[in-house]
Parts: C-alpha cells; structure tokens; sequence
C-alpha cells in the first residue's frame, strides 16, 4: 500500500523585516501540487512570527512526510539549525 504524501511547506521566520510579504514562491509551487491532486498545507511561520518550537509542534501535530523551508539568503545558518531539529524529531520526514 502506497502511503500518501503529505507536503508542508514552511516560509521561514526573520527578524529586522518591517515588511510581511506573501510567500509567493512557496505559493506557487503549492499551487501546482494542488492541481496535480496532492493537498499542501502552508505554514507561513513569519507572518504568524512563529517560533522554532511553535514550527516543530506543528510538525507534530500535522504529520507531514515532506517538508520544504524558504528563507532569505541572511537567515540560512538559523533556517539550516532548523531543519537540523526537524530532522532529529522527525527522521521519517523527506527534508
């Protein structure tokens, strides 16, 4: 039996932006996943100025198989230690 995929995309959380735009990339590609049948769920932890916990709590609640991060170029060493975390929690998870 084939286990369905499960898709969370995550824009990331940053500080110093005064600006909350949409994730539009992330949004697009979620876009397209839906047309081809698979339901996403989208997290955009920045708007909701979500913490690290607050991401893998979600992580845990939603039980996604595969997980996708945005983030802007300045924030990839903390978005990379994220990712690390969801990997420990979750090793099921295609990152």
């Amino acid at each position: 039996m084939r286990k369905e995929n499960r898709p969370l995309l995550i824009n990331s959380p940053y500080e110093h932006v005064t600006a909350v735009l949409p994730p539009l990339g992330l949004a697009y590609l979620a876009a397209v996943l839906e047309k081809n049948g698979l339901p996403v769920d989208l997290l955009d932890a920045h708007a909701h100025r979500l913490s690290e916990a607050a991401i893998l709590e979600h992580i845990g609640r939603t039980r996604p198989n595969i997980v996708g991060i945005t983030t802007p170029t300045p924030r990839i060493r903390q978005v990379s230690a994220l990712a690390h975390r969801i990997k420990q929690e979750f090793p099921e998870v295609l990152l």
